[in-house]
């Protein structure tokens, strides 16, 4: 089996102020190892557009085979992930069509008068051109897949049952 190299990004003021437990770094890190992989480090950024950008940056210059993201997907002025993420690969953020199903799709189960999404829900469907959305079968929020030439990124919602779900 060839191990190869995975980096953990968590992205979160509230991460670094001590109000949350970062829970996702410890159980990616536990599944991770268990499928034969190995994490090489675990970073944790504030809500920053430029630190989350020059992390990724920073990050892709190791080469990892993936970059695990978690946190900053949602619909809330601090949820920056995407917008680091585009910056860090040189791509713009557009509205996906994919991820507006998705939304739609993830609203209508919590929502029974749901109708239409609305400019603040639309946010989470703003991903990078050329990134793939993922399915979030327990939150709102897609997960975003995007290769480079050399690492796989994966940005993973921040809330544990979604991140745990998804991945």
């Amino acid at each position: 089996m060839t191990i190869f190299a995975v980096e953990i990004l968590c992205i979160g003021n509230e991460l670094l102020s001590g109000i949350t437990i970062d829970t996702n770094a410890h159980w990616l890190s536990q599944k991770i190892t268990e499928s034969g992989a190995c994490v090489k480090r675990i970073t944790i950024v504030r809500d920053d557009v430029d630190e989350i950008s020059l992390e990724i940056k920073e990050s892709l210059a190791r080469k990892p085979k993936w970059l695990i993201i978690s946190g900053g997907l949602g619909p809330t002025y601090d949820d920056k992930t995407l917008k680091g993420l585009a910056m860090s690969v040189g791509v713009a953020l557009a509205l996906d069509n994919r991820a507006v199903e998705m939304l739609r799709k993830s609203y209508s189960r919590y929502l029974a008068n749901y109708h239409e999404l609305n400019e603040i829900q639309l946010k989470m469907a703003t991903i990078p051109i050329g990134s793939i959305p993922i399915q979030n079968p327990v939150g709102t929020a897609p997960s975003v897949l995007i290769e480079t030439a050399e690492t796989n990124i994966i940005c993973l919602p921040g809330v544990p049952k979604e991140l745990e779900a998804i991945f």
